[in-house]
């Protein structure tokens, strides 16, 4: 069986980094949307961006040229969006859990 390229091993597994964060940190009925993008056809860069309470926040879901396990990404994603949404004006300097 040949091995994904490391991009695509993260894309068949977005729903396992992004959603259990987004269930986490976000209060029922924050969420306004969801969509995740690329930086062109090489996919090298997946970044999420989502619609919360009418503000924008966008956080990196995988990048390429960095090797982590599922775990690792879950974490590194976790953290970011959490970092992103204490930003935000309706939950400024919260550090959600």
């Amino acid at each position: 069986m040949e091995t994904p390229a490391p991009n695509q091993w993260n894309i068949d597994r977005i729903d396992e980094i992004v959603f259990p964060a987004l269930q986490r940190l976000l209060k029922e009925g924050e969420l306004d949307g969801v969509s995740i993008e690329s930086d062109g056809p090489n996919l090298r860069m997946l970044w999420g961006r989502f619609c919360v309470r009418g503000e924008r926040i966008r956080v990196l879901v995988s990048d390429s040229d960095i090797t982590e396990s599922l775990e690792e990404a879950k974490q590194r994603f976790y953290e970011q969006l959490q970092s992103e949404i204490a930003e935000t004006t309706f939950a400024w300097g919260e550090l959600r859990e």
